[in-house]
């Protein structure tokens, strides 16, 4: 098998599994965005004082100032109908009855029309080149991301990465989101290997625990997303700065 180096260490695979967003791509500019378009729009249509902003802000794992995202937060990890409930969850303890507290939420997460993603999505480096590499060595790569499916392959699409993906599991795909192992599981399945012949590559301390549950060869973190290196110590076999720090040898 291919040896992939990350770090200190190497790891014999013959798959590299990525995280996306923080990852792949930038986290902040397009879920930091979409966030803040939420809260504005939640405050016109809820009349949202200054303490229900707050407690949005805090419900969501986003300091109040915007610029820390808890990485095992809800903002990092949920999917777009769990945000949807917990926002709504929030609406509730403010006075709003249930059903109109998610039809708020429902408004407010959809009823503005969404820029172009190119305007959202933006690649971490040069992964074109990345995959390219990754693929010459022999290697398969899979996407696994609690994003929609659509979603993620535009995006790739988009960073002409596409092509080159073997596997991809997104919110539809899985039973349950990272930290569990479902995706990891689901995308070494399609690609008819074990979960100990894939490298787990991802920014947020549930990619490492999934990696973990589900098996894989190893777990490396990149600190170019919403994670620290500390909050990533406990997890990781070893960190990184970005997924431009691995090595391949065939």
């Amino acid at each position: 098998m291919p040896k992939v180096f990350a770090g200190s260490r190497t790891f014999d695979v013959s798959a590299v599994l990525f995280d996306k967003d923080g990852t792949l791509f930038d986290f902040k500019a397009m879920w930091m965005y979409l966030f803040l378009r939420y809260i504005a729009r939640l405050k016109e249509l809820a009349g949202a004082d200054e303490a229900l902003v707050q407690e949005l802000y805090a419900s969501m794992g986003v300091s109040c100032n915007g610029t820390d995202i808890d990485p095992m937060g809800p903002l990092a990890l949920a999917t777009t109908g769990e945000i949807r409930t917990i926002l709504a969850s929030v609406l509730y303890r403010h006075g709003h009855p249930w059903g109109q507290a998610t039809a708020i939420v429902q408004e407010a997460t959809e009823g503005f029309t969404w820029p172009a993603l190119s305007e959202l999505s933006y690649p971490i480096g040069d992964l074109a080149r990345l995959f390219q590499e990754l693929r010459g060595a022999g290697l398969r790569i899979a996407v696994v991301t609690t994003d929609k499916r659509d979603r993620t392959r535009q995006m790739l699409e988009l960073a002409g990465v596409w092509p080159m993906v073997d596997a991809l599991a997104g919110e539809e795909d899985v039973m349950a989101p990272k930290p569990a192992p479902d995706g990891i599981l689901t995308v070494c399945e399609r690609m008819g290997i074990a979960p100990a012949q894939a490298l787990m590559v991802g920014d947020s301390p549930a990619d490492m625990l999934a990696g973990r549950a589900a098996g894989t060869a190893g777990c490396v973190g990149v600190t170019s997303g919403i994670s620290r290196r500390e909050d990533l110590e406990p997890y990781a076999d070893v960190i990184i700065e970005s997924v431009h720090d691995l090595r391949v040898e065939k």
